[in-house]
């Protein structure tokens, strides 16, 4: 699956960021002052924050969120099922 351009809304703004499964990554709007988001807004759905991390290089918040039941996973396309799609007969 391909990133996604997406918003996110944070204390009133609105970052620009891409989203990947349950992956986003975003500029680093935490500043040094304040701790991990615990929930986050992308495209006006809340979603919990499972892990925060930073990569320093680019000052790029890396976050891992708690999709819902039924939202597509990092299951790989193609990837087998168990289930064969051809019918038998």
């Amino acid at each position: 699956m391909a990133w996604k351009n997406v918003l996110v809304k944070e204390g009133g703004k609105e970052i620009p960021a891409v989203m990947q499964n349950d992956m986003l990554e975003l500029p680093n709007f935490l500043g040094k002052d304040k701790g991990e988001p615990t929930t986050i807004s992308v495209d006006g759905k809340s979603y919990k924050v499972v892990s925060a991390s930073l990569d320093t290089r680019d000052d790029i918040l890396k976050l891992k969120l708690e999709l819902p039941m039924g939202s597509p996973t990092s299951k790989a396309q193609g990837e087998s099922n168990g289930k064969s799609n051809e019918s038998s007969g």
